[in-house]
């Protein structure tokens, strides 16, 4: 394209005018409602996490439990 068909295209082109949003209750309450669900699906994932490693734990107790009662048996 030469520089004449680019400068016709771009007046051509409608121009964005991009205003100052002024946020409203709706917006305001709908932000603040997904950050209380990601807080909660967060503490949620950390109890499941915690939970997975103290089974894990007991497990790991438990095994080493037998083994030395096999040990000294």
């Amino acid at each position: 394209m030469s520089d004449k068909e680019l400068n016709s295209a771009a007046a051509n082109e409608q121009r964005l005018v991009v205003k100052n949003k002024k946020y409203k209750k709706n917006d305001i309450f709908a932000f603040a409602l997904c950050l209380i669900v990601a807080l909660i699906i967060w503490i949620h994932a950390t109890n499941v996490q915690n939970s997975q490693m103290q089974k894990q734990d007991e497990l790991y107790d438990a095994l080493n439990g037998v083994s030395e009662q096999q040990k000294n048996g």
